[in-house]
């Protein structure tokens, strides 16, 4: 059946419709009445007469039958007259003897004895049948319900015998061990009893209906005996019988009551019908809203189905920040992302992965919400589990309606109450306004975590980075490690060294360096570097005699040039070098000028002073370039190409171009030329020739006209040239113009281009030094000007006064003076030579300048010392100073090196190890931790409660006080007005639902309570794999349903017989997956089709990881991740071979082997005996669920050890179906086949696998395996093979293993070493499920210090988020408080490194290690 391809609101409830129809037909399929009471049924006038045993209401109202356990009378008093005749007295065998006095004894003495005995026997035997029949209904709990039944109907209906209670009550029995007290308590309100009556006349049905109020009940008080017989009359009356009411034991003919009372188990009931009638009206009304999640289960695209009440934005806040205030996972925090998302989540949670923690967390989630919640499972056992583990400040708001006994009642009362006050009473703005503080300071706290997480990242990330040494590449623990060998030769160089730098200094300038520092004492490298005068400038006394005497002849030099009116200030302002570029531009300007003089050039510039000739010019030259570039270009397409043409063809260009045109058209064209018809054109094509053919193509037409072209260019250059040759009287040029022309324009435009650039700027230059002479391009003029400047002694007579020296003597003069002011000046310092230098006879001038010499001399020495040590100092100051003040010995440039080397690989470990110490950086993240899962926890409380109060209306609040008030009423649900108060609770509930964010209660629970409907947000199946496909039903009452269960365990334990197929045909043909909507599909199963993606619990919490790896390696493809560390008993799985085992019958059992059984008590007494067991709960599993062997087990374990050990140790006795959803502490199978039966039915199909799953991860401790069959007898695949094959081939450690051997590296061992020296005695290795801690030390109070070596092989920065991960989940589950020693720095420094650890170990006040005294284990088989 394809699906649509889109389906409406409307298709969806009506295959909703069909739905509810279908399992109507069903419910009615299934209903075979039972007519007859079982023959084990226990009669209240059946009853022992003994104190013991106490039948009818308490005193308390708390119990219908009482039975204790009394002692046997005391042994009778024999006379002393008698004791020689009667050898042995006896209750049940009356004595024998002759005398007198005998019979008075006997009759007076024995009998009441007798009788007492048997009585109080009797009322131990009723004691022990009671005890039994609490653990069997236990056992089959899901299909069987107790119940007290009153008046028994004897009639017979369509040819059947009817002797059926005509009123049932459901009943628990219940045990007091500090009284050995068995009670029988009323668990719900009292029934009609139809059922038996099926085929009759529906008219006596309706009436006898019609005395009861809502599905049966009844307002009776059944321990009055007029009011029960007076109902008994009246219903005898209805059924049309007469009235006739008969006492246990009275002979009456045809139909009647016997009024009495009788306890039996019977298939449990289910008050379904009106729950699925009140859904179908509702639908076919049109209330599209009552389908709820169920809509997901009969749509083919849940995830994109969309009905009129779907508000997808009210989820937003679910899928964002996880208010989850216990301990979570991704797998569970993705739970309420998805749920956010769609209508339907499947959760599979294999045995022990925290399915009720994870419901736990996501009820308080939703409820931090604002959403409403409803958890149902098969079984109430899971719930009351559940409900006590909620934080105990929203308990409150989670309302379980469990079980109906007083004291259950009463706690949901108060509960109620305590809820609707504190809602009441809640200041909604002060607690909005601490919900909005608590969430900014859980925004704080996150931010924290992320700083110190991004630190730890950051410290991991560095362990990952290299360092090259010798051209290795060494990782930081390796680094460490050749710092800590050479820190002692090579540590002296106090200053970081960046790695990226190089020495400053060479090997030999490192020597030089120390050997300078040696042999220059501080006094004269401070006197050599002082600002001592250049003293190769400073003369000896004769020669600065000389210089004197220069300075005073250069100045009188200058005076004259002033006077000749030289301005010798802008002489100076000029420069030495611009004055003498002057003087060569000058003179060159001279040459140039008297060069130029007569020539073409000369000329053409005098023209072109004119105007109207400077414009034909300009004209003239760009009409040259033009015709060079056309040259140009026709050139270059002639190149390679040799073009002729004969004379007269070439003396008619014009012409021959029109012909090379039509030519290239009839070319272009395809066309060729005749030679007759275009005479013409052939001659043209035949006489022009390329490359010496006739023209043929396209392209010899345009080579021929390039050719044409250019010579036509040339003529028209030549042409345009010969005027301007005519008017400047330009020599004749012979050749082509082509040649020549370009010549000529350069000629010109180098003459042109002096005048106009180059004597602007040379007559602005002089102007400035002879401000009075007038300028002109003139080269006589400028020979003057330059003779006057530059002449060195005579010039020619000019109007100008003769001078000596030109212009450079002011330079001269400016130089001498300097001289002498910078000797001047050089000796400021030197006051003895300033004074001998001022000295006009320098009289002590040469002595004081040898003593210069000598400082000069070492100068050197000390400059290269200060130029060494300054270099140094740049990257390395301290190791400099310590060089400056004689600290370092003038040791070899190498050492030099292989310090600086050393420092380099320091400073980069200092860089990488940083200044955190990842120890704080641990402690802030668990810091962190903690305050956000404080703040989590606070702000799902406030918002909780702040959301419920902001809900509760006025309405509400009365709907939920009457209907505490009707609970209140309903008692034991026995009492006259108890139905009507089951009515009114009923009604007030429909209110009050809205008021509560979360209920609590069974699946059956939930159908009866919310029979008229109810909208919840949420609905929550736990242990769903266990419900059937009438608990589909519970999805309607929530618009979104998580649903978690696990295919691998056991499905449904629902009673059918035939086929569904028929109605599935009938009823179900347009809902998709019809065919599975059979009794052996579970709920789970549903949900597991219609979601997007079902997600996985890996997280094992349970077991140990010996026992939980069976079911994690053949049931979960090995993805449980078991997280119990601990090893609470030796040999975790033990299997154990009966091998004379036989299964056989056994009177009032059935099948049990023997063998088997009693060795398991046996096991059971001696584990009770043994102290290493003390505390532990106990559970027995028989597989196989047909036998007898867990009745017969039930009663031997009582015989054994008795009720009170019983009850102390949670003994619980059962099939696997009977342990799903529970565990205990240690856990016994009985596997019950032997090989001594034959070949025993295979246990291969799917329900048997699940069925040994369940088995065989109940036991949290220890699981024992007893089996009389060995595995080889069963097929491979046989589910009991499997589960042995694994306990027998378990390994078993029998020696302590070396604790260096299992550590995985140097590191690790070196640290073990350092804990072992110090007393402590660590676990390496240690295992959390498939985690693995480097070593484990057990503190006092249960916590486990964590020491982490990081940066060994095993660990790597690129798997720092896995680590980070497996740290918060074994800090979460492992009860680990980490400490991490990094590699790097213990390769480094050890005790730096181990510190943390030290601290640490401080505390959390571990002590050193003692050996611990050995004790016995439990002894095997």
């Amino acid at each position: 059946m394809s699906a649509p391809h889109a389906e409406s609101p409307t298709v969806i409830r009506d295959r909703a419709v069909s739905v509810a129809d279908y399992l109507l037909a069903v419910r009615a399929h299934m209903e075979r009445p039972a007519r007859t009471l079982p023959a084990d049924a226990y009669r209240m006038e059946a009853l022992p007469e003994h104190p013991a045993c106490s039948l009818g209401p308490a005193a308390d109202g708390t119990g219908w039958l009482r039975v204790g356990l009394p002692d046997p009378p005391a042994p009778v008093a024999v006379p002393a007259e008698l004791r020689r005749r009667l050898n042995e007295i006896s209750p049940t065998d009356e004595p024998k003897a002759d005398g007198e006095g005998f019979e008075t004894w006997r009759d007076e003495v024995w009998r009441p004895w007798s009788i007492a005995s048997a009585e109080a026997e009797r009322a131990r035997v009723l004691h022990r049948q009671l005890f039994d029949l609490m653990h069997q209904v236990d056992m089959a709990a899901a299909t069987t319900e107790l119940v007290w039944g009153h008046g028994i109907l004897d009639t017979v209906v369509n040819g059947n015998r009817v002797r059926y209670p005509l009123v049932a009550t459901p009943v628990l029995i219940e045990y007091d061990p500090d009284r050995s007290m068995i009670t029988v308590s009323p668990q719900g309100p009292s029934r009609l009893q139809t059922d038996a009556l099926a085929g009759l006349d529906e008219r006596y049905l309706g009436q006898l209906l019609a005395l009861a109020g809502p599905a049966g009940t009844l307002e009776v008080d059944l321990w009055d005996d007029l009011e029960r017989r007076e109902l008994f009359e009246r219903a005898l009356g209805r059924l049309g019988y007469d009235r006739r009411v008969a006492v246990p034991g009275e002979a009456v003919s045809g139909p009647h009551i016997v009024d009495t009372g009788v306890l039996f188990a019977r298939p449990r009931q289910r008050l379904l019908r009106g729950f699925l009638e009140s859904l179908r009206d509702r639908l076919l009304a049109g209330d599209t809203t009552s389908i709820g999640a169920l809509a997901a289960i009969v749509a083919h695209e849940p995830s994109k189905l969309r009905m009129p009440d779907d508000r997808p934005e009210d989820w937003h806040r679910v899928g964002e920040r996880l208010l989850m205030p216990l301990p979570t996972n991704e797998a569970q925090e993705s739970i309420a992302r998805r749920l956010a998302l769609h209508r339907n989540v499947a959760v599979q949670g294999p045995p022990g992965t925290g399915k009720t923690h994870t419901i736990r967390n996501l009820i308080c989630h939703l409820m931090a919400n604002g959403k409403r919640v409803l958890v149902v499972a098969q079984k109430e056992d899971p719930l009351r589990v559940l409900r006590d583990g909620l934080p105990a400040e929203v308990q409150a708001l989670c309302l379980a309606v469990l079980g109906r006994t007083t004291d259950q009642l009463v706690q949901l009362q108060l509960a109620a109450r305590e809820l609707s006050d504190r809602a009441a009473t809640l200041d909604q703005q002060a607690e909005a306004g601490r919900v909005q503080r608590l969430t900014g300071r859980l925004e704080d706290a996150e931010r924290e975590l992320a700083a110190a997480l991004g630190g730890l990242r950051a410290i991991a990330e560095n362990e990952a980075a290299t360092y090259r040494i010798d051209d290795v590449r060494l990782s930081p623990a390796e680094v460490g490690a050749w710092l800590r060998e050479r820190a002692a030769a090579h540590g002296g160089i106090p200053d970081p060294v960046s790695p990226a730098e190089r020495p400053p200094l060479s090997a030999d300038e490192f020597a030089a360096l120390l050997q300078l520092a040696a042999r220059l004492s501080p006094a004269d490298r401070a006197a050599a570097l002082r600002p001592l005068p250049e003293l190769t400038h400073l003369p000896d006394a004769p020669t600065a005699r000389r210089a004197r005497a220069d300075r005073e002849s250069a100045a009188d030099r200058v005076a004259r040039l002033e006077a000749a009116g030289v301005d010798t200030d802008a002489v100076r302002t000029q420069g030495a070098s611009a004055v003498a570029e002057l003087l060569d531009g000058l003179r060159d300007a001279v040459a140039w000028l008297r060069r130029r003089e007569g020539t073409w050039t000369d000329r053409l510039g005098r023209l072109l002073s004119d105007p109207h000739w400077a414009t034909m010019w300009t004209d003239h030259v760009t009409a040259t370039e033009e015709l060079q570039r056309s040259l140009a270009e026709l050139a270059r397409a002639l190149g390679g190409h040799r073009v002729t043409a004969s004379d007269a063809l070439a003396a008619e260009p014009k012409k021959l171009l029109a012909g090379l045109g039509e030519l290239r058209e009839r070319f272009a064209a395809g066309r060729g030329v005749n030679r007759i018809l275009q005479a013409g054109l052939w001659r043209v094509a035949d006489e022009v020739r390329v490359d010496g053919e006739a023209l043929r193509t396209v392209e010899d037409a345009d080579l021929a006209a390039a050719w044409v072209r250019r010579g036509q260019a040339r003529r028209r250059l030549g042409e345009h040239w010969s005027e301007w040759i005519q008017r400047l009287a330009i020599p004749q040029r012979p050749g082509d113009p082509e040649v020549w022309a370009g010549t000529l324009l350069a000629e010109a435009a180098q003459s042109l281009g002096w005048d106009a650039r180059q004597w602007p700027e040379l007559s602005a230059r002089l102007r400035v030094l002879v401000p009075q002479e007038e300028l002109d391009l003139d080269a006589t003029r400028l020979a003057e000007i330059s003779a006057l400047l530059d002449a060195p002694s005579e010039y020619p007579t000019t109007t100008l006064d003769r001078t000596e020296g030109g212009l450079l003597v002011v330079f001269e003069l400016d130089d001498l003076d300097a001289a002498d002011r910078a000797v001047a000046d050089a000796l400021v310092p030197w006051p003895p030579l300033a004074a001998a230098w001022f000295d006009p006879g320098l009289q002590e001038w040469d002595a004081l300048v040898a003593e210069a010499r000598r400082l000069t001399a070492l100068r050197p020495d000390a400059q290269r010392y200060v130029d060494l040590r300054d270099r140094l100092a740049e990257v390395a100051p301290e190791w400099a100073a310590q060089v400056d003040a004689g600290l370092v010995p003038a040791v070899s440039g190498q050492l030099c090196l292989r310090a600086w080397e050393w420092r380099q690989a320091q400073t980069w470990f200092d860089q990488v190890v940083g200044s955190v110490d990842p120890a704080v950086l641990n402690h802030r993240v668990e810091l962190a931790r903690d305050k956000i899962r404080r703040l989590t926890a606070d702000l799902v409380v406030a918002s909780a409660w702040l959301e419920v109060s902001r809900a509760l209306d006025d309405r509400r609040r009365a709907a939920l006080a009457d209907w505490t008030t009707a609970l209140r009423k309903i008692g034991k649900g026995t009492g006259r007005s108890a139905a009507a108060w089951q009515a009114h609770a009923q009604r007030a509930m429909e209110s009050a639902v809205e008021a509560v964010p979360v209920w609590v209660m069974s699946v059956d629970r939930a159908i009866e309570q919310f029979a008229g409907g109810a909208h919840f947000d949420v609905v929550i199946v736990d242990e769903a794999s266990q419900a059937d496909l009438f608990a589909l039903p519970v999805l309607s009452l929530a618009e979104r349903a998580v649903v978690v269960g696990d295919d691998q365990q056991i499905g449904p334990q629902l009673g059918f017989v035939g086929s569904v197929a028929g109605l599935i045909h009938s009823h179900l043909d347009d809902v998709p997956s019809a065919e599975h909507f059979d009794p052996e599909s579970s709920l789970y199963d549903h949900a597991v089709r219609r979601s997007p993606e079902r997600i996985l619990l890996t997280e094992h919490f349970r077991c140990v990881p010996q026992i939980i790896e069976f079911s994690s390696r053949h049931y979960y493809d090995g993805k449980i991740q078991p997280l119990r560390a601990d090893r609470a008993l030796s040999s975790p799985v033990r299997a154990v071979f009966i091998p004379d085992g036989v299964r056989q019958p056994l009177a009032g059992f059935g099948d049990v082997n023997l063998a088997e059984a009693d060795a398991l008590v046996a096991r059971i007494v001696r584990i009770v005996a043994d102290d290493s067991y003390a505390g532990k709960t106990l559970g027995v599993i028989s597989l196989l669920s047909t036998s007898g062997q867990a009745t017969y087990l039930l009663s031997r374990i009582r015989e054994e050890i008795g009720e009170d050990e019983m009850e102390a140790r949670r003994l619980r006795v059962g099939d696997a179906y009977t342990f799903q959803g529970d565990e205990r502490d240690v856990v016994l199978v009985s596997m019950v086949v032997s090989d001594n039966d034959g070949r025993p039915a295979a246990f291969t199909k799917r329900e048997y696998h699940r069925r040994v799953n369940v088995a065989a991860s109940r036991a949290r401790d220890q699981l024992w395996i007893f089996h009389s069959v060995r595995p080889s007898s069963l097929l491979a695949d046989d589910a009991r093979a499997l589960l042995l094959n694994y306990a027998l081939n378990l390994p078993v450690q029998t020696t302590a293993p070396d604790l260096e051997v299992v550590c995985e590296s140097d590191f690790e061992r070196e640290v073990l070493r350092r804990l072992v020296v110090r007393g402590y005695r660590p676990t390496p290795q240690f295992r959390i499920g498939g985690y693995r801690i480097d070593f484990v030390l057990n503190a006092p109070d249960g916590r486990r210090l964590a020491i982490e070596c990081d940066g060994d092989a095993y660990h790597g920065p690129e798997q720092w988020e896995s680590d980070m991960r497996r740290q918060a989940v074994l800090e979460r589950v492992g009860n680990c408080v980490f400490v991490r020693i990094r590699g790097s720095i213990f390769a480094r420094e050890p005790e730096a490194a181990l510190r943390p650890l030290w601290q640490r170990i401080e505390e959390v006040g571990i002590g050193p290690w003692r050996p611990p005294t050995i004790e016995s284990e439990p002894e095997s088989m």
